[in-house]
C-alpha cells in the first residue's frame, strides 16, 4: 500500500474554512497509530509540484513529524503548528497562517533533505499516548524550499503538506487533520494489518475539473434519466491516479426521473465503516463528505444502499452523484 495519502476522510485523516467546526471524520487527513509506523502525505512546492513528503508517527511520548524532499528539492526552513483547534493556530485577521509565530521552527537548514520535529504529546494535546485513542487534532506543516535551476542559481518555492486550504479566500496554505487510531485487536494484528482509507466511486469528472477544489482527489458521476450504471470504487487514489489506489468495490446506480437508487458493494477483503452520498442537479461545491446530505454509519459492512428523491429534477438533464466511503483495507 502506498504511503502517500492525499488528505479526505479520516486522518492523519478534512473542512475547507478557517476555524473549522466540522467533525474530524469529515476532514481530510492521516491516521496516526501507536506502532511507530509513519503515515505520510505529499509535500507540495508552489501548490502543484511534488517536492517530497511529510510523515507523522507517535514515538514514545512525542509526535514525530519528519520532512523529506525528493527530485533535487532542498529545505531552507521548516515551520510546524499542531493542536486541537484550528482557531489556536497563529494567523492574520484574514485567517492566513503566521508561520513566523509557529511554535516549531527549524531555523536556517539550507541544503537539508530531511528534518524532524519532536512534539511533546501531553504538552500539545493534553493527553499521554495511552489517552490519545480516537482523539482528533490538526497539523499545519510549512517549508521554504529550493532546487538547483541548472543556471548557477536556485528556484525557490513555498511548501505545505497536501491537505485542505486553511482559509477559503486567502493564500494556498494548507492543513491536515490527525486522528489517533486505537490499537488493533490482538487477534486481528496477528493475522493481518488493516488501515482505514478514503474511497470514491469513479466518475466522468474529477473534483478539480468541476471547480470544487484545487488539489483534492475524487470524482463526480453523471446519471441520466432511465440509466443504470456500474462503476468502480477506488481507495487511496491520490491525484485521481487509480494506479496509486486500490480497487475495493462497485457502485450500482439507477435513475428513474427524480428517483436515484445507489448501492455500494465491496469486493472480498474490504469492508466499510461510513458512506456519504451526494445527489443533485448542480455540480458538487463542498467536497467535505459530511456536507453531502446523505450519510450512514456502519461497522465492517460489505454493502450499503440509498434511495434519494431529487424534487423538481428535470428528466432531460443529468443528476450528479458523488459516492464516498471509509473503507477498511487489510493486507
Amino acid at each position: 500500500m502506498s504511503a502517500h495519502r492525499t488528505l479526505t476522510n479520516g486522518l492523519i485523516g478534512a473542512a475547507v474554512f478557517f476555524a473549522v467546526s466540522l467533525p474530524i471524520s469529515a476532514l481530510a487527513g492521516l491516521q496516526v497509530s501507536f506502532d511507530d509506523e509513519a503515515e505520510c502525505n505529499t509535500l507540495l512546492a508552489g501548490q502543484f509540484i511534488e517536492a517530497g513528503e511529510v510523515c507523522v508517527a507517535v514515538q514514545g511520548d512525542f509526535l514525530s513529524v519528519t520532512y523529506k524532499t525528493v527530485d533535487g528539492w532542498e529545505l531552507k526552513e521548516a515551520h510546524l503548528w499542531t493542536g486541537l483547534d484550528m482557531a489556536l493556530m497563529p494567523a492574520t485577521k484574514n485567517g492566513n497562517p503566521k508561520i513566523g509565530n509557529f511554535p516549531y521552527n527549524s531555523g536556517n537548514i539550507t541544503g537539508a533533505t530531511s528534518y524532524s520535529f519532536n512534539v511533546p504529546l501531553e504538552a500539545v494535546f493534553g493527553a499521554a499516548p495511552a489517552d490519545l485513542c480516537g482523539l482528533g487534532a490538526y497539523l499545519a506543516a510549512h517549508a521554504a524550499l529550493q532546487r538547483d535551476n541548472g543556471a548557477g542559481g536556485y528556484e525557490t518555492q513555498t511548501g505545505w503538506v497536501d491537505g485542505e486550504q486553511i482559509t477559503d479566500k486567502g493564500s494556498w496554505a494548507m492543513y491536515s487533520s490527525l486522528l489517533f487510531t486505537c490499537p488493533p485487536d490482538p487477534e486481528v494484528a496477528v493475522n493481518q494489518e488493516c488501515s482505514t482509507e478514503t474511497a470514491y466511486a469513479l466518475g466522468e469528472r474529477t473534483f478539480i475539473e468541476i471547480g470544487a477544489t484545487k488539489s483534492r482527489w475524487g470524482w463526480e458521476l453523471e446519471v441520466n434519466d432511465g440509466e443504470s450504471r456500474s462503476v468502480d470504487i477506488y481507495a487511496g487514489a491520490g491525484q485521481n491516479d487509480i494506479s496509486k489506489g486500490t480497487l475495493v468495490g462497485q457502485l450500482l446506480v439507477e435513475r428513474d426521473d427524480e428517483l436515484i437508487k445507489v448501492r455500494y458493494e465491496m469486493l472480498d477483503g474490504f469492508t466499510m465503516d461510513e458512506t456519504h452520498l451526494y445527489v443533485g442537479t448542480e455540480h458538487l461545491k463542498d467536497i467535505a463528505p459530511g456536507k453531502y446530505g446523505n450519510q450512514n454509519d456502519l461497522t465492517n459492512a460489505t454493502s450499503d444502499e440509498y434511495t434519494v428523491t431529487v424534487d423538481g429534477a428535470d428528466p432531460n438533464l443529468p443528476l450528479y452523484v458523488v459516492a464516498h466511503a471509509v473503507v477498511n483495507v487489510c493486507e
